[in-house]
């Protein structure tokens, strides 16, 4: 009789609010809200990102703009807290700078006299630009209120899809709690050894790129940034322009390729166009390789929310532990700093350097801590 009482639940209850989540994750119907997501999937494309459920009906004081880099270290709650300041997350994964332009310009239309903080990315400023990406694939099946409303999606990968991934997971993992509580159950096969695990510390030390040698600046990606800033400074936006961090090992990688001086292209166009705060040098927040233990990093490429605390700190306030206010006028001494910092970190650190750029491949093998209870 338990079982009975147990299936029905599950098939009169569960079933239903899974298809309630559905509808509000994605509900336009537009997007494959049934493919299990991981946030380690290389296989990532553009048409698995998942409106949130709703735009927020205040505005905050600074709305972020960025890419995946950017993403996985913006916890608005955190930044709230060491800040007093409330924050828009409005990264988008594999965000093109012309899809950010577009973002601003719409989140300005909807919050006007805003502050925003401009994430510029140095991977996608190797990439030949190219036209919004969900402009082309919403084209003719969104309204213009829909697209708005997709636009402010990010979270989306990481909240829509994950939601109901995880929503499922607790489901059976309540069901098994519960069931190992009741007498009647407790000792079934599939239940008296159950215990919930669950993986803490997840990172991807080995993750590298092997086409460093291949990649060049493409400075039309700076006409599309001028654009941005034109923008800005046209509409009386408090804007702040910064550079993400690389992780040192990942720094390193691109100066034994022979392309750190793209790095120091890329700084030298965007200081042209405006002064920006520099965190991609070697310093004490990205010098260890990264592991579990590692709380600034996820990947070498991807700092964690501890550390994009720091950088939001630090661009905010004058009391700066981290980070460069990079000018027209300091552009060259600081490029002679950063360079000075990086070789003295590879004559320091030449085997782990080595070990790191022995991986031919992009490699995805992840470490984790973990936890059962």
């Amino acid at each position: 009789m338990k079982k009975i009482k147990v299936f029905f639940i599950i098939v009169f209850i569960l079933f239903p609010c899974i298809g309630l989540i559905n509808y509000f994750a994605n509900p336009f119907g537009v997007f494959d809200t049934n493919t299990s997501f991981t946030s380690y999937n290389t296989k990532f494309e553009r048409y698995t990102i998942y409106p949130e459920l709703k735009l927020k009906d205040e505005k905050a004081d600074y709305a972020i703009f960025g890419s995946s880099n950017t993403n996985t270290y913006v916890n608005t709650e955190m930044f709230k807290e060491a800040t007093g300041k409330t924050f828009y997350d409005v990264s988008i994964l594999r965000c093109t700078f012309l899809e950010m332009y577009y973002l601003i310009d719409a989140y300005y239309n909807l919050y006007p006299d805003e502050k925003m903080i401009i994430s510029i990315e140095f991977d996608p400023l190797n990439d030949e630009p190219e036209a919004s990406v969900l402009d082309k694939m919403t084209k003719d099946t969104l309204t213009s209120d829909e697209l708005t409303f997709l636009l402010f999606s990010q979270n989306a990968v990481i909240s829509s899809v994950k939601m109901i991934y995880d929503y499922l997971n607790m489901q059976k993992q309540n069901i098994k709690s519960a069931l190992k509580r009741n007498k009647y159950t407790k000792n079934l096969p599939f239940i008296k050894d159950y215990k919930y695990c669950y993986r803490k510390n997840e990172k991807q030390p080995r993750l590298r790129y092997d086409d460093w040698n291949t990649r060049k600046i493409n400075k039309k990606n700076f006409i599309t940034i001028s654009k941005i800033k034109k923008y800005v400074d046209n509409k009386k936006i408090d804007a702040i322009f910064y550079m993400n961090p690389l992780n040192a090992y990942a720094i390193a990688d691109i100066y034994m390729s022979g392309t750190y001086g793209e790095i120091e292209k890329a700084k030298r166009e965007l200081v042209k166009i405006t002064p920006f705060y520099d965190f991609l040098y070697v310093s004490k927040y990205n010098d260890k390789p990264v592991s579990t233990k590692n709380l600034y990093w996820r990947d070498p490429f991807h700092a964690e929310d501890k550390l994009g605390v720091i950088m939001i700190k630090s661009m905010l306030s004058p009391k700066r532990t981290y980070g460069v206010l990079v000018t027209k006028d300091n552009i060259e001494s600081v490029l002679r700093r950063e360079r000075f910092f990086l070789e003295e970190f590879l004559d320091k650190h030449k085997t782990t350097v080595k070990k790191y750029r022995s991986f031919e491949d992009e490699d995805y093998t992840e470490s984790y801590e973990l936890v059962c209870e």
